[in-house]
């Protein structure tokens, strides 16, 4: 298997066109093995890479778009328990987590403090539907219009739902002051997975593969979040011809210009390839392709001022 690297994306000479630039590659142990649930976001003037090592604690890195690109630091990040699903945003101007596990059904939001630490979490749960919260595979945070939202959705029975975040006027000491509530709740076909989200023109639009019944398209959400979400394009399995290898991952990123890209990366080949949505986002135009480190486990797509990185894990 080969190490952690970090590769930067950069306009090629090339009309057009993206290239891949390797910029590091790991010696020694900077970034520890076993690692899952890999996240990052904005930190001081770089980017705080956060993964759950096997006994749930989070470890934490500092990416930096010069040498050394990846640093070991020390935090004190602690979860409850180990949790399925680690996802970053901000609310209120702060940075926050949502750590969510999947049998329990069970979400907590932590605020990220100053000092490498977590607050206590706020925590919810709802054992019933509409907006059952049990067995989620996918649980995504976004903004409508400034506001917070995560969408949800289970791989198996195809329900999707959508909950806001409200900031309350108090809590109890170092909870956030939080609350979430279902917004809607709707089925979608079970089977959809390889999620990809990204804004276009300041709205939300999502790329998924359905693996049960093969198809691979781009859905956008709406401004109005009652009005659900509705298929822009379908059917655009050509455009991927490996849209049903069971190694794929695809990842979003974006560049200076402000246009959402799609990643897909086979580890097994280490083939990389980059995707620009189009102007109408009914498809994609290749821009990139590259040999990358192969049988990474992960990638985490960042951006650090106006360049784009790409973190093979």
């Amino acid at each position: 298997m080969s190490g952690p690297a970090v590769y930067e994306i950069k306009e090629s000479a090339h009309a057009d066109q993206l290239a891949l630039t390797g910029v590091w590659n790991q010696s020694g142990d900077a970034i520890a093995a076993g690692l899952t649930n890999l996240v990052q976001f904005p930190w001081d003037d770089g980017v705080l890479l956060l993964g759950q090592a096997t006994n749930g604690q989070l470890q934490s890195y500092k990416l930096t778009s010069s040498p050394p690109f990846v640093t070991p630091i020390t935090s004190n990040f602690r979860l409850l328990n180990p949790c399925d699903i680690l996802k970053p945003f901000v609310i209120g101007g702060q940075q926050h987590l949502i750590a969510y596990r999947a049998q329990q059904g069970e979400l907590s939001f932590h605020r990220v403090n100053p000092n490498l630490t977590l607050s206590k979490p706020y925590q919810y749960h709802r054992l019933r539907s509409p907006g059952l919260t049990t067995g989620w595979t996918l649980l995504q945070p976004l903004t409508y219009m400034n506001m917070v939202y995560y969408v949800t959705y289970d791989i198996k029975s195809g329900a999707v739902e959508m909950f806001n975040v409200h900031v309350t006027a108090t809590s109890e000491e170092d909870v956030p002051p939080l609350q979430t509530l279902n917004v809607w709740s709707w089925t979608w076909a079970h089977g959809w997975t390889h999620f990809a989200f990204f804004e276009f023109g300041g709205e939300n639009f999502f790329f998924k593969i359905n693996v049960d019944t093969p198809n691979v398209n781009i859905d956008h959400l709406n401004l109005d979040p009652n009005l659900r979400s509705n298929e822009v394009c379908t059917q655009q399995g050509k455009q991927l011809p490996e849209n049903q290898d069971p190694g794929l991952m695809v990842r979003s990123f974006s560049m200076l210009n402000g246009s959402p890209y799609l990643m897909a990366y086979l580890p097994a080949e280490g083939k990389t390839t980059c995707f620009r949505v189009n102007s109408d986002c009914r498809g994609w135009t290749q821009v990139a392709q590259a040999k990358t480190v192969a049988d990474s486990s992960d990638i985490v797509t960042y951006r650090i001022g106006d360049r784009s990185f790409a973190l093979f894990y």
